[in-house]
């Protein structure tokens, strides 16, 4: 049988609109759009041949985070935004081409088990907690990239249409001032644009003592908008607290912190609800993001924000400024070293995989950046750059924006303005010393003092608030000070670690299973990309005696 069908569920945000024969899901915001103004501009194609190019044009300059599903009697078209923000997936069906909003729906459908998993995409996932390109965990199971849109025809052929790639070696020489005053300008301007699509409702921060939320807060207040409501969640014991709580105090925003606990996530990991939420936020292409579920669900239950209230996070502040650059690489770059770069950060969450794995590993990501290089004409000089489009399409888009679907599960409404496209386009042309160490987005935040909370309080001024467990750690280290940094690092690791972190969502495994490791977990997401393969039938050891060919090129 011959068919393409769209499984679209209308939950968590998803719409369908009709017109004419023509079925439009749409989820996200525009602004500078909407879905009748969509429906318009694609009506043109219904009758005649499809324009790739102008195709591409047209989706790129939609300002705003979303994903679309597109029906017609002649073509489906899927697209999503410049970083899939909002995930689409397809599967090879019989002869024709499935479209949903819901991976785990295509597992069922095409009816997916244990011996269907893609091994390249597990082990990518064990290592890195996310999947490179378009693979996912199941063959014949594919996402749609950032930047990208399919359209699916009548014939039942499709055809992948990558409309945007972030490309930070498109650099354009300003001096420090001119940088500056212009991204004093478009950094107001993101967070007014935002403020309006939001329309007065109530604004929610996740607010810690970094940088990206204390710049959405303090903007906010910069532009007028006074209905804003901030917290910040963790231990007890959490240094952030105490400075988000004095950021909000000086705005004259209420704040609130949510205090979880080893017990209470334990208790939460256990519960129906939370593997509701791990089969709604199911990727197949990244393990969960844990660490602020808790938080979300006690202000849910708190009644202490509005129904219709927006959640708005700095996520990839200091991805987009420059502050995943390494300094060394940038000065001395090489395929090799960028390429050895992106493994050691990526795909280091077990040690006992590394040795298999990490030459296949950095041979497939040097023939990333060759080929990125052929098809920008991008010199050596800016090799730097092209790590950041890869991290871009890889972590930043399967795994951070991941974050977004725990306001989701609990029926609220979010932005991104870090990842507004004219923030994205502006990062593209700065040149690369003002983008280490975060020079230019740090000093830019210092001059404007926006809020006056940018020379009052420390930023990220403390690691470990706990005076007892201090205390304790300090007499371990003293006691083992001849046998070795090697050996101190290891206990360190082991037997202090799941008490460090501050999200507490290590509690998802064992303290027993963290104490008595053997295979050299790195942090919180080594275990948790383990317990999310382990959801869906694979062991990570599997692999060593299993003699199946893992493909890198995929």
């Amino acid at each position: 049988m011959n068919t393409n069908i769209v499984l679209m569920k209308e939950w968590h945000g998803w719409k369908k609109q009709c017109y004419d024969g023509v079925n439009i899901w749409f989820k996200g915001y525009l602004i500078n759009s909407s879905v009748d103004q969509i429906y318009i501009k694609i009506h043109k194609y219904i009758d005649r041949p499809v324009q790739y190019p102008e195709l591409s044009e047209w989706i790129n300059t939609l300002n705003g985070h979303f994903a679309l599903v597109i029906e017609t009697k002649k073509w489906i078209f899927a697209s999503v935004d410049k970083i899939r923000s909002i995930p689409l997936f397809y599967a090879k069906y019989e002869s024709g081409v499935l479209i949903s909003n819901h991976a785990p729906e295509l597992i069922n459908k095409t009816k997916k088990n244990k011996e269907d998993i893609n091994l390249t995409a597990a082990t990518e996932i064990m290592m890195s907690g996310f999947t490179e390109g378009r693979i996912t965990l199941y063959k014949d199971i594919f996402q749609i990239t950032a930047g990208e849109f399919l359209l699916v025809h009548k014939d039942y052929s499709y055809r992948r249409i990558r409309y945007y790639r972030y490309s930070p070696w498109n650099i354009v020489s300003k001096s420090t001032s001119n940088l500056e005053s212009e991204l004093s300008e478009i950094l107001i301007r993101t967070i007014t644009n935002m403020a309006e699509s939001v329309n007065g409702r109530q604004i929610v921060i996740p607010l810690s003592a970094g940088n990206d939320s204390r710049f959405i807060a303090s903007a906010l207040k910069h532009i007028g908008y006074d209905n804003v409501h901030c917290f910040s969640y963790g231990s007890s014991d959490n240094y952030e607290m105490n400075i988000a709580k004095q950021v909000a105090n000086k705005l004259n925003y209420s704040w609130e912190p949510i205090v979880v606990s080893i017990k209470t996530q334990k208790k939460l990991f256990a519960s129906g609800e939370f593997y509701q939420y791990l089969n709604f936020s199911d990727t197949l292409s990244s393990s969960p993001v844990l660490i602020d579920f808790n938080a979300i669900k006690q202000l849910s239950r708190k009644n202490h924000i509005a129904k219709n209230a927006v959640f708005v996070n700095g996520n990839a502040g200091d991805f987009i400024t420059g502050g995943h650059i390494s300094r060394h690489n940038s000065e001395r770059a090489t395929k090799h070293a960028i390429a050895k770069e992106y493994i050691k950060k990526h795909y280091s969450l077990w040690d006992c995989r590394k040795s298999c794995n990490d030459i296949n590993l950095i041979e497939s990501r040097v023939n990333a950046i060759d080929s990125l290089m052929d098809e920008f004409n991008v010199g050596t000089e800016l090799l730097w750059a092209i790590g950041e489009s890869m991290e871009w399409l890889g972590r930043e888009s399967k795994f951070v924006t991941t974050t977004q679907r725990s306001y989701e599960f609990f029926g609220y409404d979010w932005r991104l303005p870090l990842w507004d496209p004219i923030l994205m386009d502006f990062w593209e042309g700065v040149p690369l010393h003002y983008k280490l160490d975060q020079n230019l987005y740090h000093s830019t935040l210092k001059k404007n003092n926006w809020g006056g909370v940018w020379s009052e309080f420390p930023v990220n001024k403390y690691k470990i608030n706990s005076f007892h467990l201090n205390m304790f750690r300090t007499i371990v280290k003293a006691s083992l000070c001849f046998t070795g940094k090697k050996l101190w690092h290891k206990i360190d690791k082991r037997v202090f670690s799941y008490f460090y972190d501050t999200s507490v969502a290590v509690a998802y495994v064992p303290y027993l299973d963290v104490l008595f490791d053997q295979c050299g977990a790195r942090n919180r997401n080594s275990w948790i990309s383990r317990k999310y393969l382990h959801r869906h039938g694979f062991d990570m050891l599997d692999m060593r005696h299993s003699g199946q060919k893992v493909d890198y090129n995929q």
